[in-house]
């Protein structure tokens, strides 16, 4: 689940709730950043945001290759 921090009121947010938010809390043009990728999206620039990084990409060192998923198709 992405996760939006409103630049606003500095609320944090699930992508669903955004568009909830911004018609019931904080009046005015829609400014949130990507707690993750640290993205700034303004409108609904947000809404084609479906995937970030994970913590493990973002804290790794450079150069970082991601290890295969155990699942194998299960999860």
């Amino acid at each position: 689940m992405v996760f939006f921090t409103c630049l606003n009121c500095n609320e944090s947010l699930q992508k669903p709730k955004v568009a909830k938010h911004y018609t019931g809390r904080c009046y005015g043009p829609i400014n949130v950043t990507c707690v993750d990728c640290l993205k700034d999206f303004r409108g609904n620039e947000y809404e084609a945001h479906v995937k970030c990084l994970t913590e493990e990409e973002r804290y790794s060192a450079k150069g970082f290759v991601a290890k295969p998923s155990s699942c194998k198709g299960k999860c």
